[in-house]
């Protein structure tokens, strides 16, 4: 896996956590505008990096596998 890919993995998982993190703190948050500011960025925080991941693993991966094999 190229360092392009291995960064874009870390990316992955630094939303994937942030998002988590955003995820419980709504949850115990009483403040009904809280909790609507929190949600907005925990569903970006997810969707981003579950994406990012998909496109790791999609292009990290098998591309790397494709080079050593030739």
């Amino acid at each position: 896996m190229s360092l392009h890919f291995q960064i874009l993995l870390w990316l992955s998982i630094l939303f994937i956590i942030a998002g988590t993190i955003l995820l419980v703190t709504m949850l115990k948050t009483k403040k009904e505008e809280r909790k609507e500011s929190y949600l907005g960025f925990t569903v970006i925080f997810l969707i981003f990096g579950f994406a990012i991941l998909i496109y790791t693993f999609i292009f990290g991966f098998f591309s790397s596998r494709r080079r050593h094999t030739r």
